[in-house]
């Protein structure tokens, strides 16, 4: 299954596509007209309440899914030390989407060390599958041929993925990343720049020679400024993944909010 989304559901940018305005209550029903999944940072920082969480899974249709970034107190307070009730905890709150859940992701803190390695070991061995999750690797990780190996030797061990992150300050670095389940998690950064369509048209290649590989779910997340009125990289990014990979997202009403 293939999932394109943003990383954020309240874009300003939304109501331009909009013949109404739309209200706050009503962007995640909108914007879920247009994508089939969505990062969700507001977990980094808080719980969400079930009664949250049920009134968002009413607002998307049966395909959307949710994912979750896992709580600061885990990653960045924490650093992976002695989080098994606050890992719990996330666990219990996000289980909550039911079907909705999609990829959970941690991004691990700048400040972990490579020797430190084996404390994502034991955090995978006390998930224990009980959701799915990716992992994001810090830019100072990817030039470190030994490191990544080791990485996603602890990865494929829990079959658990990576998340590859398309940024200025990780570019160079993509290519040194691989895939550790069945499963891809792209974070694309945009910068309102002409180069951002050659990179999605690069990212478009390499998604159509996963699905040529059985690849089961590949999550494509925009991250985009809020400075740009009306994204032509979404247009673009929307019309490829259609014409090129197939994307069929279940529409709720007739007309589109961008063509």
């Amino acid at each position: 299954m293939l999932y394109l989304g943003c990383s954020q559901w309240s874009y300003s940018w939304l109501e331009d596509f909009s013949t109404k305005k739309i209200k706050e209550n009503d962007q995640l029903y909108y914007y879920s007209h247009e994508f089939n999944c969505v990062e969700l940072n507001s977990t980094y920082y808080d719980t969400i309440e079930n009664y949250t969480i049920t009134n968002w899974n009413s607002k998307v249709n049966s395909s959307f899914k949710f994912c979750p970034k896992f709580p600061k107190e885990i990653s960045h307070d924490r650093k992976l030390y002695y989080v098994e009730k606050a890992t719990d905890d996330f666990i219990d709150s996000v289980k909550s989407f039911e079907d909705k859940l999609g990829i959970c992701f941690l991004q691990l803190p700048l400040s972990m060390l490579p020797e430190n390695i084996f404390l994502i070991d034991e955090l995978l061995i006390y998930i224990n599958n009980r959701i799915k999750i990716s992992i994001e690797i810090r830019p100072h990780w990817l030039g470190r041929v030994d490191t990544l190996n080791e990485c996603f030797t602890v990865l494929k061990k829990h079959n658990a993925g990576i998340v590859m992150v398309d940024s200025v300050k990780t570019i160079k670095y993509l290519n040194n990343l691989k895939l550790t389940n069945s499963t891809a998690f792209i974070r694309f950064m945009a910068y309102d720049h002409p180069t951002d369509f050659d990179r999605i048209n690069d990212w478009i290649k390499l998604i159509k020679y996963w699905q040529s590989k059985s690849i089961k779910e590949i999550y494509f997340i925009l991250h985009l400024p809020e400075s740009v009125k009306v994204p032509g990289i979404v247009n673009h990014t929307i019309e490829q993944f259609n014409e090129q990979l197939g994307l069929q997202i279940e529409q709720v009403k007739q007309t589109s909010m961008f063509f």
